[in-house]
Parts: structure tokens; sequence; C-alpha cells
């Protein structure tokens, strides 16, 4: 056997040996250490404060630029900033066995680009347009496509697990949770009046009034907050026990 071959074998046993004795020792070793996968919930949770304080960071500096726009530009910002805000909440949970906004806009969404892009195909198989605006078009309608996200599968591995107490805040520390079994039955009363169905319901902790979410069309949460100036709102969705200050726009 020549020195060549020699060291492209031992070079060989070292790689499997090491992935090999590293494969069989990691589960192991993650018991031994007590090692946790993430958690859906917290990381859903987590995601969708995140993108809500990055959305009052862009909306106060939209407030600082828009001075002297007559287009409707700024509206239309907003209106996709709560879009994709809502979206990230709904994921955490909606009214059960209902689709939410954000399920019925992807689905809805993704059927439309199917329409379109057959349209644009055809389009190109008829030699209308040159190649490369076909395939601009294409990557386009492929990059919205990719984007969306109906947060279904998400939403299944979502359990909450967390017990809500403490806090990241005052207010939050002030206002712990309660069981998560004691809004089984809640109803937003505002929606009930006003003929209109919610999205995912909260509970106000300063003096228990219910109210329906920011994706739900009343937003009765935060308008109660807005009357009353109570700060923290409990998920009143059976076995989620997260809270939300709107003070310091926070959870825990």
């Amino acid at each position: 056997m020549s020195p060549t071959t020699t060291l492209v074998l031992c070079a060989l046993v070292v790689v499997l040996g090491t992935l090999y004795l590293q494969g069989l020792s990691l589960p192991w070793l993650t018991r031994a250490l007590g090692v946790r996968p993430n958690d859906p919930a917290v990381d859903a949770l987590a995601r969708a404060t995140l993108l809500q304080q990055a959305s009052e960071a862009g909306l106060h500096e939209l407030d600082r630029c828009d001075h002297h726009e007559d287009h409707g530009v700024a509206e239309s910002i907003r209106a996709r900033l709560d879009q994709r805000t809502f979206a990230a909440w709904e994921r955490l949970s909606t009214r059960t066995g209902e689709e939410s906004p954000s399920e019925a806009y992807t689905r809805l969404r993704l059927s439309m680009i199917a329409a379109e892009r057959q349209r644009v195909l055809e389009i190109r198989r008829e030699g209308q347009v040159p190649s490369h605006v076909v395939r601009e078009v294409l990557g386009i309608l492929d990059l919205e496509e990719s984007m969306l996200d109906s947060g279904a599968e998400a939403r299944e591995e979502i359990v909450a697990t967390g017990d809500g107490q403490g806090g990241t805040c005052d207010e939050l520390a002030a206002q712990p949770s309660v069981s998560p079994h004691a809004d089984d039955d809640a109803v937003c009363r505002a929606c009930v009046e006003q003929g209109t169905h919610p999205v995912a319901l909260r509970r106000c902790l300063t003096c228990g009034e219910i109210g329906c979410c920011d994706s739900s069309v009343g937003q009765h949460a935060t308008a109660h907050f807005r009357a009353t100036g109570h700060p923290v709102m409990l998920s009143a969705e059976p076995g989620e026990t997260w809270r939300w200050c709107y003070v310091h726009s926070t959870t825990a």
C-alpha cells in the first residue's frame, strides 16, 4: 500500500470515527446536561413582541418624516405594518377550529399567485414579452409566495407552557397571571353588541373586562386600555397565561 493511500485511509477513519462517535454520544450528552429544545410558544410570543416593538419604532419614525405626504402612502405603510404584526400575534392562537385573518389572507393570496403565474407562463409561450421581463415578474411572484406564512403548522406546535408569573416591567410584575382554564367561556361583550366576531380574546387584569385582540374588527382590548389606562391584558384563550403591557409594549 502506497504512503498516499495509507494517509487517505487514515484520514477517512478519523473523519468517520469522529462523526460516528459524536453522533452516538450527542443525544446522551444533551440529556445529561438537561438541554431542552426551543419552546414554540415562547418563540412565537418573543417574535410577536419584537415585531410589535419594531413596528412602533418604525411608526414613530414615519410620524417624524410624514409632514408633506398627501398620496396616502403613510396610511398604506401603516396598514402593512399592522398586517405583519397581527399575523405574528395570530400564530399564538385564535378561536379554536377557525381560520385566522392572516391564514385567510395567505390562502387567498396563494390562490391568486397561482393564477397570476399561470397567466405569465401563457404570455411567455406566446412570445409577446422579452424573456428577461418574464423572469423578473416570475421572480417577484416567487418571492411573495415564499414570504407568505399561514402560521397553521406553527400554531399546531405551539403549546403555552409558561406559568406567566413575574414580569419584565413594574406593571407586569404587579399583575401576575391567573389559571389558564379560567377563561374558557370568555366573551367580548362589545363584539356581541356590535355584531362583530373576535379573533382572540384578552382579559384586563385590573377590572376583568374581556376585549378582542387587535386582529379583530373592533380591537376592543386596545380600546379598553385607551379608555381606562389599565395597563395589563392577559390572554383569555384557553391554556394561555401570557400577558401584555400596553405601557411598555412587552410581554411576560
